[in-house]
């Protein structure tokens, strides 16, 4: 070996213990234990989703809500008592029986696209609706995101739809978080990116807390399935939180995600028991 070589050995890793002791001594992982623990199938009576059985409800989502939807049919499949169809489309002439009807709308990192589409479908067959709910997606919301522009478009569409259909239920729903750095590249990226003061996956993360505050606090009380939170809650009802010197923020945990931000098949069996609970009993709040 060339001393040109080991010399840049040396500094390949000496760039690596700075980064790992950045990540051990900047961002600290806390956790909380859950007052109230998760539901789960069992705690709901066969009445209830006999119930849920004939309502009519839309979805309106992109690629996590496909990943929460095969977690609920994989239980669906898997329950005797559970009789739910999921049909996919927004085809206007639809429902035309009870399921949960689902489709993608907008284009991911526009949310007023999402929600001018989600507006327009639910005007169209909302008078065939029990229910109906939309979704943004993780890069919906990130860094520099206007939160107060968003929430007030989101607010002023739900109002507009509440009036025009005063026995429609909307469901409201958190946005999706993304996990924190696990591998030494990633760690490596977040601490150059810090370095550098570009934005980092916690800074994302911080920027869905702040929108999802204000989601809690106008619909907490009424009807909300808290994506965010079951996202950040491990099978043993406690929950993760990251922090630095300057922030923390719930994150998606490592478990659940293949890639950062969708489910795998743990996550979406984790994500589909609370979202199928939510749409059980009405509301998902904590």
């Amino acid at each position: 070996m060339t001393i040109t070589q080991m010399a840049i050995g040396a500094v390949f890793i000496g760039g690596l213990v700075v980064v790992l002791l950045y990540w051990l001594f900047q961002i600290k992982i806390t956790t909380v234990s859950v007052k109230t623990p998760l539901a789960s199938i069992s705690d709901i009576p066969a009445k209830t989703w006999t119930e849920l059985s004939q309502k009519r409800i839309y979805f309106a989502h992109m690629s996590v809500g496909h990943d929460i939807l095969e977690g609920v049919q994989n239980l669906v499949n898997e329950s005797a008592q559970i009789a739910l169809d999921i049909v996919e489309g927004k085809d206007r002439g639809s429902p035309t029986r009870p399921a949960i009807l689902h489709s993608e709308v907008g284009r991911n990192t526009e949310p007023l696209a999402k929600i001018s589409d989600f507006k327009a479908i639910v005007r169209e067959i909302g008078d065939r609706l029990d229910m109906a709910m939309l979704k943004f997606c993780y890069v919906d919301v990130r860094y520099g995101t206007d939160l107060s522009a968003l929430f007030n478009a989101y607010r002023l569409a739900v109002a507009e739809l509440q009036d025009a259909f005063p026995e429609l239920q909307i469901m409201h729903m958190t946005v999706p978080l993304c996990s924190m750095p696990a591998t030494a590249k990633s760690k490596t990226k977040f601490f150059v990116n810090q370095v550098l003061k570009r934005p980092t996956v916690l800074d994302d993360n911080v920027q869905r807390l702040r929108y999802n505050e204000m989601v809690r606090q106008e619909f907490g009380q009424t009807n909300l399935f808290d994506l965010a939170f079951v996202e950040s809650i491990s099978p043993d009802n406690v929950q993760y939180i990251a922090k630095t010197p300057q922030d923390e923020s719930p994150f998606l945990l490592g478990e659940y995600t293949y890639d950062g931000g969708h489910l795998n098949d743990a996550g979406k069996r984790h994500v589909g028991t609370q979202f199928l609970l939510a749409l059980a009993k009405g509301n998902f709040s904590l």
